[in-house]
C-alpha cells in the first residue's frame, strides 16, 4: 500500500518545498478552502445544531473549513441518532 502524501502545509513548514521546488509546482493546483466551517444548516434539529457547535469547538482553529461541511453534517446527523438511541436504551 502506498504511503499517504504529506500535506502541503507541513512541507512548507519544514522547508521541503524550498529544498525541492518541483514538489511545490506539482501541488500548485491543489484545492484551497475559501472560508470557515460556518454555522450549522438551518434545517438541522436542535440536537444536531448542538453537535455541530460541539465539534467545531473541539477542532483547532482553521482545521475545519467550508470544504468539510458535508462531512461534518453527516457526522452530526449520525451522532444525534446514536445519542438518541443510547438515551432510549438507558430508559428501558
Amino acid at each position: 500500500m502506498a504511503r499517504l502524501r504529506k500535506p502541503t502545509a507541513m512541507l512548507e513548514l519544514n522547508g521541503s518545498l524550498r529544498h525541492n521546488p518541483d514538489r511545490a509546482r506539482a501541488r500548485a493546483n491543489e484545492p484551497k478552502p475559501k472560508g470557515e466551517l460556518g454555522n450549522p444548516p438551518a434545517y438541522f434539529t436542535a440536537s444536531e445544531k448542538r453537535l455541530w457547535r460541539e465539534l467545531a469547538k473541539m477542532a483547532h482553529p482553521g482545521v475545519l473549513t467550508c470544504m468539510d461541511r458535508w462531512t461534518v453534517e453527516s457526522i452530526c446527523i449520525l451522532m444525534a441518532k446514536l445519542r438518541a438511541r443510547a438515551i432510549k436504551t438507558q430508559e428501558l
